[in-house]
């Protein structure tokens, strides 16, 4: 992927979704976040959360880097190994500026 962007969502909250098609056991996810420094700005906060009988769930982080969404860089957030075929990201967005991602990485178990 190149860049994803939620500009000009009227939302105050987005979300970017990877199907697998199959269940893979992740346990990492690298975001690197894009940051034009106008309508394109860091989050507020992200979530990860992974695809469990019929429902979203929201992955028990163990370590995130840097703490707080930070843009031109890579964030990344560790968790326990889960089996999912389906992983997404939701963006509660920082005021009127809306979420941007330009690299996605899922990492394998």
């Amino acid at each position: 992927m190149n860049r994803w962007t939620s500009y000009g969502s009227p939302n105050e909250q987005d979300w970017l979704e990877v199907d697998f098609g199959q269940p893979k056991t992740v346990s990492r996810v690298v975001l690197h976040i894009y940051d034009d420094r106008g309508g394109v700005q860091p989050p507020m906060e992200f979530i990860v959360q992974t695809w469990t009988d019929q429902a979203w769930q929201n992955v028990d982080v163990t370590s995130r880097t840097p703490d707080k969404p930070t843009g031109s860089m890579a964030n990344t957030v560790t968790f326990a190994p889960v089996s999912t075929s389906k992983l997404r990201v939701l963006f509660i967005h920082d005021g009127g500026a809306r979420s941007g991602v330009t690299e996605l990485e899922i990492w394998q178990q």
